[in-house]
Order: structure tokens, then C-alpha cells, then sequence
């Protein structure tokens, strides 16, 4: 948890530099439950998520937060491939 919010502040503290406000929240739970239940509860526009763009076997297995996100929200959602 501490490494946690010290990386988190770090990235709010870079956005702040570039005039951006930011800020962090950590949440314990079901990845894709509580990130639904956290964008609904600060009534968010917008949800970007970073996806790994799986295919193979790896996907079928531990599924996609991502796949289970798009199928459960009721906003917006961007999906921006990490390699």
C-alpha cells in the first residue's frame, strides 16, 4: 500500500506540473466491480484503461479488465493498448 500511494503521488504531482488536476485513489477489491463502482461514484466522463491487447490462451484464463469493464459500464470508455 505505501509503494502504492508513493507512486500515485508522484504521477499526480507530474500532472499538477503540467496543469492538469489530479488526483489518487486507492480501492481494494474486484479490479473490474470496483473500478465500475468508483467511476459511477465520482460520476466520471470518461474511463481510459490501458489494455495488453491479449489473444492467446493468456486472455481465456485470466480474462480481460478491460472485456469486463466495456461489458458492465454505462460510460465512455478508451482503450489504449500497452505493448
Amino acid at each position: 500500500m505505501k509503494g502504492a500511494k508513493s507512486y500515485l503521488s508522484g504521477l499526480v504531482g507530474e500532472f499538477r506540473e503540467k496543469g492538469i488536476s489530479a488526483r489518487s485513489l486507492i480501492e481494494i477489491g474486484s479490479v473490474v466491480q470496483t473500478t465500475i463502482k468508483v467511476a459511477e461514484r465520482e460520476n466520471t466522463d470518461l474511463l481510459a484503461l490501458a489494455s495488453h491487447g491479449r489473444t492467446d490462451l493468456s486472455h481465456v484464463f485470466y480474462g480481460s479488465v478491460a472485456a469486463g469493464v466495456l461489458h458492465r459500464v454505462d460510460r465512455p470508455l478508451l482503450l489504449v493498448r500497452a505493448e
